[in-house]
């Protein structure tokens, strides 16, 4: 009963831990910080995450105009199609007259 217990502390703590890693990735690609962005993902951050009122790391860059944030996400495989919502990366782009993250 003990490793059981012990086991689904573990698997709490885990999960919590790889939210926590999310969100701040989507902080990061927001403001442009390209080796938080790299350091988030390297210690396991979903690249294509969705947190935060429905934002994803690229989204998030992408609405911020952070082209240098844009390209190490899809670097490290964000996928440019990934939709939250109804409505994806490209979306925003036009909507936020962000031409160069397009």
């Amino acid at each position: 009963m003990l490793r059981r217990g012990i086991f689904i502390c573990v698997l709490f703590l885990v999960g919590a831990c790889s939210s926590r890693l999310n969100v701040e990735l989507v902080y990061a690609a927001g403001e442009g910080d390209v080796q938080k962005i790299k350091q988030l993902i390297a210690s396991g951050a979903t690249v294509d995450s969705i947190e935060l009122d429905g934002l994803t790391p690229l989204i998030n860059a992408v609405q911020k105009g952070k082209i240098d944030a844009v390209r190490a996400l899809l670097d490290a495989g964000a996928d440019p199609n990934f939709q939250s919502s109804d409505v994806g990366p490209l979306f925003y782009a036009f909507y936020y007259g962000r031409k160069d993250a397009a």
